[in-house]
This record gives structure tokens, sequence and C-alpha cells, in this order.
């Protein structure tokens, strides 16, 4: 406006300039021309004419001039406003204008199809009145700073639609203003984000969720790149591997297996396949081993394919199956045993039991003189104390496997004792070893407080056990007194037992030969018994052997006598 003034008074000083020289100047020349008056004036009013006719001319390019220039401004401004018209009519945001107190001014076609109203509801309607309650007072702050700031960015109120609901806005704006600044009004544009906030929400509440199951799951759970290093661990990780989470994202998963380049195989495996499981064997950072069934998935990490593993801890699971194995193992061998067991007690009981039946039948036979008649009778004694033992030892495992047996304990002379079973032993015609004894303790030493019937049968078994394995050789049986214990020994110089079967001969229907299916003298029960009724009488039983070497059984017992 001021420039286009400033052009208007300069063009009618310019006209007044040079009109004003035009007269003064013609007028003077013409006087050294000329002194007729009358030719004068006729020259006075040609120069009027000149001075209009080249006025008009200059008049005319002028005026053209910036006339051009003023139908280029209103095309322009025409253009503009059919523009910002489109603008405003089509625009993809909504548009609000305000005045100071907070009242619409304006709003644009966008505005009324977001929000339902028609633009002349809207018009002159306080905008505080179509907020939200509990943003209101935040319209109340927001809108003073905006009004001294000049400017809003992502400011955020919740709108009431003609229906009734709301949807969440976020405004940008600026304000207007005179020249002096003063106040006019708002324009402002809105961006309807309810859904993308319910989206952003969502997706808070999945990241939550995720946490939640990640972190706080009671499965170990580990997140790796495809370069094996570990990116996440949740806390059941850290528990049970013993690292941190500082530690862990330092860790390679190859450390955790401690096998070096196991996982460049493994991840080209688990790349052809979404899912797999298998097994593997992690150590903690202790340096204990575990054994781990390792869940494998590839998953979307931070824009990255990445692998996420879930990791049982089956070392529990691995050592039942192994004690399910070495019980089904147990299991078998028992029953192999029991088999082999069964046919040879069948054969320790038949063998005396015919013995008995021959030679009974002999003895009714008439015409038997008295010799003969003795010596049938002594083999029927002889297969009825055969038969005893067999039927007294089966008792005796079977109570021990049974029951709790205890000691009946009294004074019993050790010396006395065992030469009472050498005779035994020595009378039966069966047998063609020799029994040697050594005693090697004082007279008042003599006594132990034991139970007898135990210590007898272990006695028994121990000899034997040296009659069957070293058949026509010499059986050494030697007790000793040893300040406060006995020492029993039982030595033969059979062939021996190997080392690995030193354990095993005393558990029950284990005997020391190759094939104990094979049915042979002994039911394989008599070792077990002497183990079982030794810790009975609080003794104790030392093995010494080896093949070739002959075997030792030392029996040691507690030297305890009831004075009483």
């Amino acid at each position: 406006m001021t420039k286009r003034l400033h052009i208007e008074y300069k063009t009618a000083l310019l006209y007044l300039i040079l009109g004003a020289l035009w007269i003064l100047l013609s007028d003077r020349a013409l006087l050294l021309f000329t002194q007729d008056a009358q030719f004068i004036n006729e020259l006075q009013t040609f120069k009027g004419w000149f001075f209009v006719f080249v006025t008009a001319i200059i008049l005319f390019f002028y005026i053209r001039k910036y006339g051009r220039k003023i139908r280029s401004i209103n095309e322009q401004l025409e253009s503009g406003k059919k523009r910002y018209k489109a603008l405003y009519s089509n625009a993809p945001l909504a548009y609000q204008s305000l005045d100071r107190e907070g009242r619409i001014i304006d709003v644009n076609p966008t505005w009324c199809k977001v929000l339902g109203y028609t633009k002349e509801e809207a018009t002159g309607t306080n905008f505080k009145d179509l907020l939200h309650d509990d943003f209101k007072e935040h319209f109340d702050a927001n809108f003073e700073i905006f009004k001294n700031k000049g400017s809003i960015s992502d400011v955020r109120f919740r709108i009431k639609k003609k229906n009734g609901n709301y949807i969440l806005a976020a405004f940008e704006g600026f304000i207007g203003q005179y020249n002096n600044d003063q106040y006019i009004r708002t324009y402002c544009t809105f961006k309807d984000i309810t859904e993308e906030n319910e989206i952003k929400q969502q997706l808070i509440e999945r990241e939550s969720r995720y946490r939640a199951m990640f972190h706080e799951n009671i499965s170990v759970m580990l997140i790796v790149d495809l370069a094996g290093n570990i990116l996440e661990a949740n806390k059941a990780a850290q528990s049970f591997y013993g690292y941190s989470i500082n530690e862990f994202l330092k860790l390679h998963f190859d450390e955790l297996t401690n096998e070096n380049q196991l996982f460049n195989e493994l991840s080209q495996n688990l790349l052809q396949r979404k899912q797999s499981s298998f097994e593997q064997i992690h150590q903690l950072k202790s340096g204990t081993l575990r054994n781990a069934l390792v869940y494998s998935s590839q998953i979307n990490y931070k824009n990255q394919k990445v692998f996420y593993f879930i990791i049982h801890d089956i070392t529990p699971r691995k050592q039942a199956e192994s004690q399910l194995v070495l019980a089904k193992e147990k299991a078998e061998e028992s029953s192999r045993l029991i088999r082999a067991f069964l046919n040879n007690i069948s054969h320790e009981i038949r063998t005396p039991m015919n013995s008995i039946l021959g030679f009974s039948q002999m003895l009714i036979r008439p015409g038997k003189d008295n010799d003969k008649k003795a010596r049938y009778t002594r083999h029927i004694r002889e297969g009825c104390n055969v038969l005893l033992e067999k039927v007294t030892d089966t008792i005796d495992i079977s109570r021990v496997q049974t029951s709790n047996l205890k000691p009946v304990a009294d004074n019993v002379n050790l010396k006395n004792l065992i030469e009472e079973i050498v005779q035994q032993y020595l009378k039966s015609a069966k047998i063609s070893n020799t029994i040697d004894t050594a005693f090697e303790h004082e007279e008042d030493n003599r006594l132990i407080y034991t139970d007898r019937y135990k210590l007898e049968r272990i006695i028994k078994h121990l000899i034997d056990n040296a009659l069957k394995y070293a058949p026509n050789s010499t059986v050494k049986i030697t007790s000793s007194y040893k300040k406060d214990h006995f020492e029993i020994e039982i030595s033969d110089n059979g062939p021996g037992i190997d080392y690995h079967m030193q354990e095993k001969i005393f558990e029950p229907f284990v005997k020391d030969l190759p094939d104990s299916t094979k049915v042979s003298e002994g039911t394989g029960i008599g070792l077990s018994i002497v183990k079982a009724f030794t810790e009975i009488i609080q003794g104790k039983l030392h093995l010494q052997s080896s093949p070739g070497s002959g075997t030792t059984f030392t029996l040691i017992l507690p030297a305890k006598v009831d004075t009483n």
C-alpha cells in the first residue's frame, strides 16, 4: 500500500515539473524567434496541443506498464484464492480458527466430517465446550501459552463428536497478528490419532506382556543373533547359569556349551527350520555341567532375524533315565540270578533227597548186616544235614531281606565254637581238604559276647566257600586277639577272585563263575548271609584276593564279654 502511494506522488510530481518547465521554457524560446503577437498566439495553441499529445503518449505507456503488473497480480491473487479454497475445502487435515476468547471462527469441511458438526453449529462455539472434562484445564493452560508463544506442536486433546464419542486429536498451529503484533486469531490443524494411539497402546501392552512373559518366565530363555552373540537373557537364565545380564551380553552361545564352533554348524541347521529342538550339555558359570533340552524358533527382534531359545534343565530326567536303565539291568540280572538260584536250589535239594530216599529204601530191605545198616544210616543223616543247611540258608536270606534282625547275644567260647565247626567238616567223607586251625589268644580272652547262631553261620559259609573253590587243598583258620577285637582269618590257596567280582559276590545269588546260570554246587547266597550277619553282630569283613593267589576272608569282631 505504501509503495503504491509513493509511486502516485512521484508520477504527479513529475507531471507537474514537466508541465511547468514546458510552459516557462517554451514561452522564452518563442520570444527568441519572433516578436509577432499573432504568430506567438498560434504557436502557443500548437504548443498546448503538443504537450497534451506527448503527455498522453507518456501516460499511455506508463499506465500500460503498470496495468500489466496489476492484471498479473490480480491473476495471481485469484489463482492463490482458488488454491487456498481448494486446500481449505479438500485438506486431509481438519482446520479450525479461534478468536482471542477461544471461540470458533472458522472450520473447514474436513473438520465437520471428522467431528460431525455443521459449520454453522461450530461457528461461535467455545472450543473448550467440545473437550472432555479431563482436558478442559489442560486447554486453559496451553491456550495462554499458545497466545504468548505464537505456535504449538503436537498438543493433544480429547474432543467430543456430535454422536457423543470422543476422539484423540494432535494439534499444530500458529497465531495470526496485525502490524503492531496485536492478536487476531489462531490457525490450527489437527489429526485424529485415536486409532494410532490405540495401536500404540496395544504395542505398549504387547511389549509389556512380552517383557513379563520373557523376563518373569520360570523357563530359561535366551535371544541369540545369527552369529551366536547373546542379546537377551531372562531372570531364569541368570539364575540357572549364574551370569548377570551384563555378563550374558558379552558371551557367545558356544561359551555356554563349552564347545568351540558348535554354533556355526547348529545355526545352519536351525535356519532351514522355523522350529526345532535338540539336546546339549551346558556348562554353568560354576563349571557344573547340566543336560539341556533346547527349543529353538526364529523371530524378528529389533529389525533383525534372531534365534529364540527356551532351555529346560533335563539333568534330573537324564539321571532318572540312567537310574531306570541301571534298575532295569539290575532287575534283569536279579531275575537271571534268581533263575540260576532256583535251578541250583532244586539241584541242591534233590541231591540229598535222592540220597535219603535211596539209602532209606536200601535200609528197609531184608538181609542187610549191621555194618551196611550203619553206613546207610550215616548217609541218610548226612543227606538230612545237607538238606537242613539248604533250608536254613533259604530261611536266613529270606529273613535278612524281609525283616530287621537283631542279635541274640551271649558269651561264646570262640575256640570251642571253631573246633566244633571244624569237626563237623572233618567227619564228612565228602571233603578232600585239610583244615588247619591256629589260636593266638590267651585263655582269658577266649570268650566273646555275640550272637552264637549268626557267628556260627558266618564261619560255616566262609569254610564252605573255601572248600568249594579250593578242593584238594589246605584251608587255614586263624583266630587271634588284637587288644580290643578278635580277628578270624579263613584262607585258601584256590584260584582267587577277580577284582571286578569282589563287590558283587556279596550280592544274593551271585557266584564267582563265568556263567552263573550253570548248575554247580552252592546256591549263591552264602556270602550274602555272611555280609548281612556280620553287620548285625557289629563286625567287619575284609576280602583279600587276586586271580591265582587264593582268597583270605578276615572277620573282625568287637571283644565284648558279658561280665554278669
